[in-house]
Parts: structure tokens; C-alpha cells; sequence
């Protein structure tokens, strides 16, 4: 299942993809322009630099619309950082952290004394209240 994240991606990739190509045949078109205007004379010469100044605009107008789809992928890069790091952190709060195999051996014994302690005092209940009967019978006993 393809999401619309993924979509996205794609089509991002291949708008850029073509754009490149545009831009690197538009440099080569100038390059032959410029060639063609060292070469030429007279009126073909005012002709090529009228040609010249049109597709130089052109080029202008294609670098500023390149420009602005730059800031604007940079600003959804920022927005999307922004969402990755609010999301881990989110997760890092939902996740019970980890304890080693140590930890939870200790915690198991540990409980298993407190439910030993309960039993041995002829009190049959849960972990929580084993504690506090376990202390209560040590101090009435003892």
C-alpha cells in the first residue's frame, strides 16, 4: 500500500528530476546563443541579442521560480524535522524504558520475598498489600 507520504516523495523526485533536465538544456542553449552571436554580424547580430535579452529574462524567471521552490522545500524539510523530533519524543514518553536482565531479575527476587514474607505471616494476598502486612505482622510481632 502505497501512503501519500510516498506519493509525494515520488512526485517531488521526478518534478526535480525534470526540472534539472530543463535547466541543463537551457544552459545549453545559451551556450550556443553566445556562440552564435561571436559568430555573427550586422543585423544577424542586433537579431541574436534581442533573442539574447528575451531568453536571458527567461532565464531569469526560471531561476526565481527554482529559488522559490527551494525555500519553500527548505521550510518543509524544517516543518517535517520538527514533526520527526515532536513525534520521537512522544514515543520516548510512551515507551516503558527498557530494564536490563539484571534489573528484572532483581525486581522478580524482590517480589518473590515480599510474597514469602506475606505467606510466611498466613496472609494470602497481592504484591501491594503484601508489603504493608508483611512490615505490620514484623511490628506487632516483634
Amino acid at each position: 500500500m502505497v501512503t501519500t507520504e510516498t506519493k509525494l516523495r515520488r512526485d517531488i523526485g521526478a518534478r526535480l528530476r525534470e526540472f534539472e533536465e530543463y535547466l541543463e538544456r537551457f544552459e545549453e542553449r545559451l551556450q550556443a546563443l553566445h556562440r552564435r552571436i561571436d559568430r555573427a554580424s550586422g543585423a544577424a547580430e542586433a537579431e541574436l541579442g534581442s533573442l539574447l535579452a528575451d531568453v536571458e529574462r527567461e532565464a531569469d524567471l526560471t531561476r526565481s521560480a527554482g529559488e522559490a521552490v527551494l525555500r519553500e522545500l527548505r521550510r518543509a524539510v524544517e516543518i517535517g524535522r520538527g514533526a520527526v523530533e515532536r513525534a520521537e519524543a512522544r514515543l520516548k514518553v510512551l515507551e516503558k524504558p527498557r530494564l536490563p536482565a539484571a534489573e528484572r531479575g532483581k525486581a522478580a527476587v524482590r517480589r518473590a520475598a515480599i510474597e514469602v514474607k506475606a505467606l510466611r505471616h498466613g496472609v494470602r494476598v497481592g504484591l501491594r498489600m503484601a508489603r504493608r502486612v508483611s512490615h505490620r505482622r514484623k511490628t506487632a510481632a516483634g
